[in-house]
């Protein structure tokens, strides 16, 4: 069977799978949640640029714009720094539902026993490895969807305050540094690399909850580990250069371990997702000589 036609038969049983549903409504769920919190921390801004207009006049605008901690405070009311809070809370929220994914696909196929019959008909290699590329095309697709959300998003943004609040338009505020590609790119090399993580893990374990928790753990000890060589680390670093994080926001990094840069950090979580996803394939392909 030629490749092509291979995936789009994985393609088929993945659309079926419960699974997919299930992480696709909780996707949503999160960007809705975005959404609501963007709202939420303009409200919160506009309520300080509101206190801020009762006592500034237009003829105060120029003192306003040389205080450095003045303008400090109205960084988050900028609408290019609004793009980033989908894919801040994809970035937080993601790894925990693209691994129940992600090890949801194969585990489901080991569960019941229907591994036996995709090996005698495809091969179980070729079949982890079709599931696997599905789940890292997944994590591009909401990674753009997630950014677009972004964009969608600033328009809203910039209408309400300027509308509001006309003070904001006569203030130079600087805009966020780093494209909206890069942000999506940085959101997906941490997706995609815990997806196969729990893809290696579920075939190691051969049990979706045991696979589940053991990546979930992964990710949490990670946490506490300051090494700048392993995943979490790596991914924290990644999205403290590229993402915006506004005060007040869910999933913002607490620590980063400095000193190996965006690039540096990139090819780290692009490492570790290469060797998971040969360590799935490897073993897959002893399971069906099995």
């Amino acid at each position: 069977m030629r490749v092509s036609g291979f995936l789009g038969v994985e393609w088929k049983v993945t659309c079926r799978s419960r699974w997919t549903w299930i992480i696709l409504t909780l996707v949503v769920c999160a960007l809705l949640f975005a959404c609501l919190m963007t709202l939420r921390l303009m409200g919160q801004n506009n309520e300080a640029v509101g206190l801020l207009q009762t006592h500034l006049g237009s003829d105060s605008v120029q003192s306003f714009v040389n205080d450095p901690d003045a303008l400090a405070g109205f960084r988050d009311t900028q609408p290019s720094h609004g793009v980033s809070v989908p894919l801040a809370i994809l970035a937080a929220l993601g790894p925990f539902l693209v691994a129940a994914w992600g090890a949801g696909l194969i585990g489901s196929e080991i569960s019941w026993r229907t591994n036996r019959v995709r090996a005698a008909h495809f091969g179980w290699g070729p079949t982890v490895l079709a599931k696997m590329v599905l789940v890292v095309g997944g994590c591009a697709c909401i990674a753009i969807v997630a950014g677009l959300l972004g964009l969608a998003w600033k328009p809203v943004m910039s209408h309400a305050i300027s509308t509001r609040y006309p003070l904001l338009a006569l203030v130079p505020l600087e805009e966020a540094g780093v494209s909206i590609f890069a942000q999506m790119g940085a959101v997906f090399s941490g997706l995609a690399c815990y997806g196969l993580l729990a893809s290696l893990l579920v075939l190691a374990l051969r049990s979706t909850p045991a696979a589940l928790v053991g990546t979930v753990a992964l990710i949490y000890v990670g946490g506490f580990i300051h090494a700048p060589w392993i995943p979490s680390a790596a991914f924290a670093e990644l999205l403290s250069a590229t993402l915006s994080y506004p005060a007040g926001i869910v999933g913002a990094p607490d620590q980063v371990p400095g000193g190996l840069g965006p690039w540096w950090a990139l090819a780290v979580l692009l490492a570790w997702s290469c060797a998971f996803g040969l360590g799935a394939w490897a073993i897959a392909k002893r399971q069906e000589v099995r």
